[in-house]
């Protein structure tokens, strides 16, 4: 039992630093976006297709950093059972 919980908290770990990746690159891709926006309305519309794919990165990067209810009620149970 021991063993278990001393593994899904390392997992967890793992999970946190991952968490924390995330957020870094939404935060520079975020500031890109910004940037390629302010170039468009200065009239490089050239710059459209990158705005777009960087987007699109981003609502990747925010799946990825929002827990899904079924990883909430597992994480729920493993501290429940660390306890």
């Amino acid at each position: 039992m021991n063993a278990k919980v001393l593994l899904d908290i390392a997992q967890l770990r793992q999970m946190e630093s991952e968490l924390a990746a995330s957020e870094v690159r939404r935060k520079f891709l975020k500031e890109k976006a910004a940037w390629l926006k302010q170039r468009i309305n200065k009239g490089y519309s050239s710059e459209m297709n990158e705005l777009w794919t960087i987007g699109s990165k981003v609502i990747a990067v925010d799946d990825l950093t929002t827990p899904t209810p079924t990883q909430m009620a597992f994480w729920l149970v493993i501290f429940d059972q660390a306890r």
